[in-house]
């Protein structure tokens, strides 16, 4: 299977880690896009149209790196960084109220916090449950590109308590992982390589498959 990216444009913010959404909502821009803004100081949320035009909606304080799932019941959780800890919170249809916020238990246990870590990813198990994705970094800058993805799966379909699962689910400098498909025996991923290599090598998008995640 061969995967290209074709007919790139820029948007004309400036921003990280962005997420985006189908905004559903009649009366909005056909799509929501979140990401980090210096300018904006926070998370901005912009509406996005078919013809690639934004238009500001808000924004969120103390957030970084959203992702955002909806649970069997129909909740929408977010899951974002703040002060190196991976939180949790119930998340407005309209993306700019946040409620119900607590931790996971998740945080960056690295002395030294410049090293990678972070920008999750969430995504609704076949049984409900939600497993958390997020990229680690055991050695800092001794080796450069190293990082690695690691995971953790919920105790139940609330997606509120994780339990870090054993082991890694990507090594040798892959970041950025986003799961595009979670079905029974049959999911796909997208990630990027380490920036750890640039100027020398430049970053690229990946695909992967798995059974089960």
């Amino acid at each position: 299977m061969t995967w290209s990216l074709t007919n790139i444009k820029q948007l004309g913010v400036l921003g990280v880690s962005a997420h985006i959404e189908n905004d559903g909502e009649n009366n909005r821009e056909q799509y929501q896009l979140f990401y980090t803004s210096i300018e904006r100081s926070g998370l901005a949320i912009d509406g996005l149209s078919s013809t690639l035009k934004l238009s500001q909606q808000g924004k969120l304080n103390n957030v970084k790196d959203l992702t955002i799932v909806t649970l069997k019941d129909g909740e929408r959780r977010a899951y974002y960084i703040d002060q190196y800890v991976i939180y949790t919170a119930s998340i407005s249809d309209n993306g700019l109220i946040l409620s119900d916020i607590s931790s996971t238990g998740i945080s960056n246990t690295n002395e030294n916090k410049k090293t990678a870590w972070g920008v999750p990813d969430a995504v609704v198990l076949p049984d409900g449950r939600v497993r958390l994705y997020w990229v680690d970094d055991d050695t800092g800058f001794e080796t450069l590109a190293d990082e690695h993805i690691v995971s953790a799966t919920s105790a139940s379909t609330q997606g509120k308590s994780f339990t870090i699962d054993e082991g890694k689910r990507v090594e040798n400098g892959y970041v950025d992982f986003e799961v595009l498909q979670a079905k029974d025996n049959d999911w796909i991923a997208i990630m990027s390589s380490s920036p750890e290599t640039v100027p020398v090598k430049s970053q690229g998008i990946y695909m992967g498959t798995s059974d089960d995640g």
